[in-house]
């Protein structure tokens, strides 16, 4: 049985730092979810030993490991600044394919598209 979406993963810019945010708004326990990226997605560097590397956001362990989703639970992440974001050519355009179960309604899947270029034609501002 399909039902309704109960899953979000949206990609925001606030103060010019690019941000995701997943969150399950329906009312039911989510079990299982797993999201599959389109394309490879690398966030800020950071330090390991003494390399810095790019964090793949796509193999994060929230979006890879099935974890359970409560109603109206949410986790969030920085991804980079938005600036850097773009000019090391990373996707604007890509899609999620968001996987997970219902106890009463079975497996359900869906797509979603992310189009983070819509973030360069906003205007800003700063806070004070």
């Amino acid at each position: 049985m399909k039902a309704s979406p109960n899953i979000a993963l949206v990609f925001e810019v606030e103060g010019q730092v690019l941000h995701f945010r997943l969150l399950n708004f329906g009312s039911e326990l989510v079990q299982d979810l797993r999201i599959n990226f389109s394309k490879p997605i690398l966030g800020a560097k950071y330090l390991v030993g003494r390399r810095k590397i790019h964090r793949r956001i796509d193999r994060l362990k929230l979006f890879k490991s099935g974890i359970d989703m409560y109603p109206g639970q949410e986790f969030s992440g920085f991804v980079d600044h938005f600036q850097s974001y773009k000019e090391r050519k990373q996707p604007l355009d890509f899609h999620t394919q968001v996987n997970y179960r219902l106890v009463n309604s079975g497996k359900q899947q869906y797509t979603l598209e992310h189009h983070l270029d819509i973030w360069s034609d906003l205007p800003t501002f700063r806070k004070t």
